[in-house]
């Protein structure tokens, strides 16, 4: 297993000569994914960190959140912050 918490580690890690040819396995927190055997190859576990609001007018609020951001973790920043609805941006 590797973790990453930047693009530049990421790449980094998908460079190493010890990853090369190795199946690769990203996860974020892992709670959905049950192994029944030991995989083959790599876990990149995404920890990529932050919530910031990208543009934020009278009715709407663009909120981006790192890859590794734990969903109730965004969920409760949201709400901390009175905002509610949900719509993803393409």
């Amino acid at each position: 297993m590797a973790r990453f918490r930047t693009v530049e580690e990421l790449r980094t890690l998908l460079r190493s000569k010890q990853l090369e040819g190795l199946p690769r396995l990203f996860l974020g927190g892992g709670s959905n994914v049950l192994f029944t055997r030991d995989w083959p190859g790599v876990v990149l576990l995404n920890e990529v960190p932050g919530i910031a609001v990208v543009y934020e007018d009278d009715h709407h609020v663009h909120v981006k959140a790192g890859a590794g951001v734990p969903w109730h973790a965004f969920v409760v920043h949201c709400v901390e912050h009175g905002w509610g609805g949900w719509r993803t941006s393409p």
